[in-house]
C-alpha cells in the first residue's frame, strides 16, 4: 500500500490520519464458497516468506517496445520486518518497481536489472503501452509461485479491495466505507460480502457483513465513527452466493493513522 496522495480526514481519530482513494475491487464470477474481491477470483494467498517478485502477462502483445499492449508495470511492494509486521520500502512513486513486460515469459528483474525480494503487492498500474492504449491480457504478479495481484485486461490497473499496512513504518489500519455493487441478483439469490481483517498470521475477523438479496440492495455502509483497526496488518473483502454466481464489485475506503 503506498500513500503518497494523501489527504487529511477525521478530527476524531488521534495524530496524523490520512486515506487513500478507496479501493476498487471485481470479482466477475463469486460463488457459492467465500471468495476475495479481485480480478483473479478465488482466495488470494498471501505468502509466509519473501521470494522473489516477478511478472508475467496472459498475453504475447504485452511486449515491451513492440507489443500493441502493455510495456511496462509498476507498483509499491511490502517486505516482512524483524517483528514480522509490514514495511514498505516504496512509499513514494518515484520509488515504485517498474518491470518491462515480455509477454507470456515470466520477467524477474527490473528496469535496473534488479532481482527484487518481497513480500505483498496489493497496488500495480499500466505505466507505459503500445498503440493499443493499454494491457491486451491479465497481467499477474507474483511472489515466488503465488500470484499476488491481477491487472485485468485492457482495465490498466489492478482491481483489488484488500490491502496491507506497514505497520513496522509506525501506521494502523481503519475504514471509513464499505461501498457494494452487484451485477444482477437472480431470483431466491442471497449475496454475502464480508469486510475482514487480521495480524499477520494469525486468524481473519468479521468486522461487518452486508447482505444483497432480491428485497435488499447494496448498499454502502459508513462507519461513524470510523472503524479503527490498530492490531491489523491485512484487510479484505470476501463474497459468496447462496446459489449460482455473481459479480460483485466493492470499493472500500481505507485510512491510516498514527
Amino acid at each position: 500500500m503506498s500513500y503518497y496522495q494523501l489527504r487529511t480526514v477525521q478530527d476524531d481519530v488521534p495524530n496524523a490520519v490520512y486515506t487513500l482513494s478507496p479501493y476498487q475491487g471485481v470479482n466477475a464470477d463469486v460463488g457459492t464458497t467465500f471468495e476475495d474481491i479481485w480480478r483473479e477470483g478465488g482466495v488470494r494467498v498471501i505468502p509466509t516468506a519473501e521470494d522473489t517478485i516477478s511478472v508475467v502477462s496472459t498475453s504475447a502483445d504485452d511486449v515491451a517496445d513492440t507489443g500493441t499492449g502493455a510495456w511496462v508495470v509498476m507498483f509499491p511492494y511490502i517486505k516482512l520486518a524483524a517483528d514480522g509486521k509490514y514495511t514498505d520500502p516504496t512509499p513514494e512513486p518515484d520509488q515504485y518497481l517498474q518491470y518491462e513486460l515480455n509477454g507470456l515469459t515470466d520477467v524477474t528483474t527490473d528496469i535496473n536489472s534488479d532481482t527484487n525480494v518481497g513480500l505483498i503487492v496489493d497496488r500495480a498500474f499500466i505505466r507505459q503501452v503500445g498503440t493499443g492504449g493499454t494491457n491486451a491480457g491479465d497481467i499477474k504478479i507474483k511472489v515466488g509461485s503465488d500470484v499476488v495481484c491481477t491487472i485485468g485486461a485492457g482495465k490498466g490497473i489492478a482491481e483489488m479491495a484488500m490491502g496491507s499496512i506497514p505497520r513496522a513504518d509506525g501506521w494502523k489500519l481503519g475504514v471509513n466505507q464499505i461501498k457494494p455493487n452487484i451485477g444482477t441478483v437472480v431470483n431466491n439469490q442471497i449475496i454475502t460480502i464480508e469486510l475482514q481483517a487480521r495480524e499477520n498470521g494469525f486468524a481473519w475477523h468479521t468486522y461487518h457483513s452486508i447482505i444483497v438479496d432480491n428485497f435488499h440492495s447494496a448498499q454502502a455502509h459508513t462507519f461513524d465513527p470510523p472503524l479503527a483497526l490498530p492490531g491489523a496488518d491485512d484487510v479484505r473483502v470476501q463474497a459468496k452466493t447462496s446459489t449460482g454466481a455473481a459479480q460483485v464489485s466493492v470499493s472500500i475506503d481505507f485510512f491510516i493513522y498514527k
